[in-house]
């Protein structure tokens, strides 16, 4: 059904983007090369269990380069020559919740990824599935239920039919 409406699916791994006038991205760069254009874009990678997040020393969203947040808040930055203090990300029980696994991009409404002030980083980029962060984190065995970031996948090609 995505298929018919004119959406195309493109596998791959995002380098970066092409950012116009505006804020707007105007193309996802493309690992090893070439690149997508279009009027708007879904970011879908995933959370920290899917590499859509990031824990090398710091937290990262790979893809674009977004801001990540934990547990509602920026995430911490690293302490120079310490890095983070793992119990921030997993608590002290391994059975969770994890505020790492609830870590990602804070959203609008309408499924816009936001900078550190609320603002949208770019107006034509959305957010879907474990990319979106938990403000509570999250249970390891939330990961596993497909039915939020399915959710959520719905709610944000209901936004941009607006």
């Amino acid at each position: 059904a995505i298929r018919g409406s004119g959406v195309a699916i493109v596998r791959g791994r995002a380098a970066g983007a092409r950012v116009g006038p505006r804020r707007r991205i105007e193309a996802v760069l493309i690992e090893g090369g070439g690149e997508v254009e279009a009027a708007e874009f879904v970011l879908a990678t995933g959370g920290a269990a899917g590499g859509g997040i990031r824990f090398d020393g710091s937290i990262q969203e790979p893809a674009l380069g977004l801001p990540v947040f934990v547990g509602g808040k920026p995430a911490p930055e690293p302490t120079a020559g310490a890095g983070l203090d793992p119990r921030t990300l997993f608590g002290e029980r391994p059975e969770g919740p994890h505020a790492l696994a609830g870590a990602g991009v804070r959203v609008d409404g309408g499924f816009r990824p936001l900078d550190r002030e609320g603002m949208a980083v770019h107006p034509n980029l959305r957010a879907a599935g474990h990319v979106v962060a938990c403000a509570e984190g999250a249970a390891p065995t939330d990961l596993a239920d497909p039915g939020p970031p399915a959710l959520s996948g719905w709610r944000v090609a209901r936004a941009m039919e607006k």
